[in-house]
């Protein structure tokens, strides 16, 4: 399985466009594009998900959503991830 990298920041609210103007000399075309991102973070009360290394994400983008379960990072960098795609964001009780 490919290792991904993944970056992110936090920018403020105000400076989002100028972010978006921005190119990366050899970058994919799509660098730059502003969307709404929507996530939920599930877990049991106990937080036994977490204390097995794992996260469970349901993320919604222009109106899909997407269900990604990841698994602890090994050595701090690469860890494991399982997508699937979801009709919502629905909350189911946790035992």
């Amino acid at each position: 399985m490919p290792i991904e990298p993944e970056l992110k920041f936090q920018i403020a609210e105000a400076k989002i466009g100028s972010v978006a103007d921005m190119r990366i000399r050899g970058a994919r075309s799509d660098i730059g594009t502003v969307r709404k991102l929507v996530s939920v973070y599930y877990d049991t009360p106990k937080q036994r998900l977490r204390r097995s290394g794992l996260t469970i994400r349901v993320r919604e983008s222009d109106g899909e959503f997407c269900q990604t379960v990841k698994s602890s990072a090994v050595g701090g960098f690469a860890r494991g991830e399982w997508e699937a795609n979801v009709t919502g964001a629905h909350r189911a009780s946790a035992t």
